[in-house]
């Protein structure tokens, strides 16, 4: 396992539609190009790219640039990293691991009872009631300092032992009491997932929602795959009214 959080790249966002024949007429087409160039313009977008999907067919397009420096453009095979989306494909097989384990594990199932008594966090009273629930809700009260995130980890670091690190983390607030938007407890939650599944994050997510939805064009950065660098579209904020690389 090469990264503890992992970044997600999809080649485009999809949209289903209900519109009759082909996925969009040439009308419809242009009202849509019309309508994300002036978003785009409003927002100050860089670039992004589309997808309709309907049945069998798709509709996709790039729009902008993929590198402002050397003007790359967007094209419909462009990747985009997807951030905290990635969230939502963990707790989705996890919901499949929780479904298959017939009454074995719950929402409600201490985290404790999944990786055993090595696992501990900061307060002891959390280190046992701490559930699968309040993990994936950002209600444990957990501080969640960013410079590590930004910093990262040693590529040699596992998820098993980033969990044991957790135990350092101060508390910010009160248990179930508050909404504390927390990444390291995602992390937490791949971890638990590789114990419920029995196999690694990387493996998993591949299993159980690329290869179903035949998403072979999303990767999982640093997770054996090669990829060139030209087809990734670069990450732009706005700072100061300018656009600058993030």
């Amino acid at each position: 396992m090469s990264t503890v959080l992992t970044l997600l790249c999809l080649c485009s966002l999809t949209l289903w539609t209900t519109t009759d024949g082909k996925v969009l007429t040439p009308q419809l087409t242009s009202k849509i190009e019309e309508f994300v160039e002036n978003l785009m313009q409003c927002r100050k977008g860089v670039g992004l790219s589309l997808a309709v999907v309907k049945g069998n067919e798709t509709w996709t397009r790039g729009f902008g640039m993929a590198d402002k420096a050397s003007g790359r453009p967007v094209n419909s095979s462009t990747l985009f990293g997807i951030g905290s989306v990635t969230k939502a494909f963990t707790s989705t097989f996890l919901a499949m691991l929780i479904e298959e384990s017939q009454g074995k594990y719950t929402w409600q199932t201490p985290i404790k009872d999944i990786l055993g008594n090595d696992f501990k966090l900061g307060d002891e009273y959390l280190t046992s009631h701490v559930t699968i629930r309040d993990v994936l809700l950002h209600r444990t009260g957990l501080s969640a300092p960013l410079t590590p995130l930004f910093a990262g980890f040693p590529p040699t670091v596992t998820r098993e032992q980033f969990a044991n690190l957790l135990q350092y983390l101060p508390m910010s607030g009160l248990f179930r009491d508050e909404f504390n938007y927390n990444n390291w407890m995602y992390a937490l939650a791949g971890r638990v997932g590789e114990v419920m599944g029995g196999a690694s994050w990387e493996e998993l997510l591949h299993q159980r929602i690329f290869q179903p939805l035949q998403m072979t064009d999303s990767r999982v950065i640093g997770y054996n795959v090669e990829v060139d660098a030209d087809i990734f579209a670069l990450p732009y904020v706005q700072l100061r009214n300018e656009i600058v690389l993030s």
